[in-house]
């Protein structure tokens, strides 16, 4: 990569309602991430200065997901095909950055939703397309592993299918998500990566809501350096 991507996943509880939201939070950031845009299919999102590719969920309202894509990046769009259930919505970019691409999935799995763990290992796995990957959106599974307070059935499969395709969890310090009254805040917005570009991301959890109830995660891949080889791998041994 030329220079710095800078990232953002935010989870914004609906778009339509956001829109001077949105334009602040583009400021100096070349990828939006947006999951739960609530979006049906005859209402448009756009952005002045990007590009829009999004995955709206069919069939009742709520979900769905969005990548803005600031011009002039190039980009193509992978067709994935949804094989875990109707209400998690996934979409898959190959962004042409120079020197080197990188592919960027994007997940919305609703709470309450099927994640069993037969499902969810060819799906992940599809999902790690060759070459330089990052997967990131609110998945609703909690486990320590990634901050959570508490580990449910959805996190523990969650788990066990990154660690098997060789996923690193890099915002393992993070709670985007504001608990209700009396909650305490958790972490249900993850960004996983391939472990050749562990060593490229650097992740800072914003401040400011912005009116959901998810605080943004800015992401920033770096240009390759061979002075940069940091590590971020997930362990699992007990103390």
């Amino acid at each position: 990569m030329a220079n710095t991507i800078n990232v953002l996943l935010w989870n914004c509880r609906g778009i339509l309602s956001k829109h001077t939201e949105l334009h602040k939070l583009s400021q100096n950031r070349e990828i939006i991430i947006l999951t739960e845009t609530w979006l049906q299919s005859n209402k448009q999102l756009h952005l002045n200065g990007y590009s829009t590719i999004r995955a709206d969920r069919q069939g009742s309202r709520g979900g769905g997901v969005a990548c803005l894509i600031k011009n002039p990046i190039r980009y193509q769009h992978i067709p994935i095909d949804n094989q875990v259930d109707n209400h998690t919505q996934v979409l898959a970019i190959h962004l042409l950055t120079s020197p080197e691409p990188v592919n960027l999935v994007v997940i919305y799995r609703p709470p309450g939703s099927s994640l069993k763990y037969q499902q969810w290992k060819p799906f992940l796995a599809n999902l790690c397309l060759p070459g330089s990957t990052i997967i990131a959106g609110d998945l609703n599974a909690n486990h320590p592993a990634w901050n959570s307070e508490r580990e449910d059935n959805a996190g523990s499969s969650l788990l066990k299918v990154i660690q098997e395709n060789n996923l690193f969890i890099h915002n393992t310090d993070t709670k985007s998500h504001i608990g209700s009254p009396g909650q305490r805040n958790n972490n249900l917005d993850l960004i996983l990566f391939t472990m050749d570009i562990a060593h490229l991301i650097v992740s800072n959890q914003l401040d400011d809501s912005h009116g959901s109830d998810h605080f943004p995660i800015e992401t920033q891949i770096l240009h390759r350096s061979p002075f940069l080889r940091r590590t971020y791998k997930l362990s699992t041994k007990k103390t």
